[in-house]
């Protein structure tokens, strides 16, 4: 690597400074030599984090059964429920 200190050339002359260029941590080669020099290797907690996300269903069932429920049995359909439906709707595109 090279460092030139042409900004500084009025106060240093002009003073270039060589400086060799860092060794590799063994962690960051084995990421390199895997995934490529650009690739982004996640922590472990990060991927325990994933890897639960992973496991859970797509779809909840237990929230569909109770929403389910819910609209059977008339719980959202009061005034309230049907002016707060309307205002998300309305206020989706903003």
């Amino acid at each position: 690597m090279r460092i030139t200190n042409s900004h500084l050339t009025s106060i240093l002359g002009g003073t270039t400074i060589e400086v060799p260029a860092p060794e590799e941590s063994p962690r960051r080669e084995a990421a390199s030599a895997s995934l490529g020099d650009d690739a982004h290797v996640p922590s472990q907690e990060l991927q325990r984090w994933l890897a639960l996300v992973r496991e859970q269903p797509e779809v909840r069932a237990e929230l569909v059964a109770l929403v389910t429920r819910k609209l059977a049995e008339g719980f959202y359909e009061t005034s309230s429920s049907a002016q707060q439906t309307a205002e998300a709707i309305l206020n989706s595109h903003e």
